[in-house]
């Protein structure tokens, strides 16, 4: 037999525009593009839910599709780019932050190849006060940056 109710809200889900996409330069002042060791972005998030304990929580399982490509600096034998990434519960009302994982991903590029990806899983559980939906919260995703990478994303944007 099928199950035709409809499933539970989902917190909204969303990368976090400022930190969906990382510049790594090599040391130095150099800021052009043949001063790139790798890039790396965020390029896709998804989740499913389920109600927990008879909805007084809401377990999220969210899915995170990363990519990284090697520049023209990057050293010839580095074969791991790390890709530290975050996850967040905000509430949606007050934007203020419940909840916030950093998580040290990283994506392997094997010699010869100059791009690749990797897709994380994670699990997040938001106990729910009365009255509170998981509608109510929104899970935010980004990389890990550096004041410095934070800035020049924003510049590239036009903020």
């Amino acid at each position: 037999m099928f199950d035709r109710s409809a499933p539970p809200p989902c917190p909204r889900i969303g990368i976090l525009a400022d930190a969906a996409t990382l510049v790594k330069f090599r040391p130095g002042k150099g800021r052009d593009l043949t001063d790139v060791e790798h890039e790396a972005e965020v390029f896709s998030v998804d989740r499913t839910c389920e109600l927990r304990d008879k909805g007084a929580a809401v377990e999220v399982v969210v899915t995170i599709q990363m990519a990284a490509s090697r520049g023209p600096a990057a050293p010839e034998a580095a074969t791991t780019i790390a890709l530290p990434y975050f996850v967040a519960v905000v509430e949606r009302a007050s934007q203020r932050i419940v909840a916030r994982e950093s998580i040290p991903g990283q994506v392997e590029l094997p010699p010869g190849r100059r791009r690749a990806g990797v897709g994380e899983e994670i699990t997040e559980r938001i106990p729910l006060a009365a009255g509170r939906s998981p509608a109510d919260y929104e899970i935010l995703v980004g990389l890990e940056l550096t004041e410095e990478q934070l800035e020049y994303n924003r510049r590239r944007r036009g903020y």
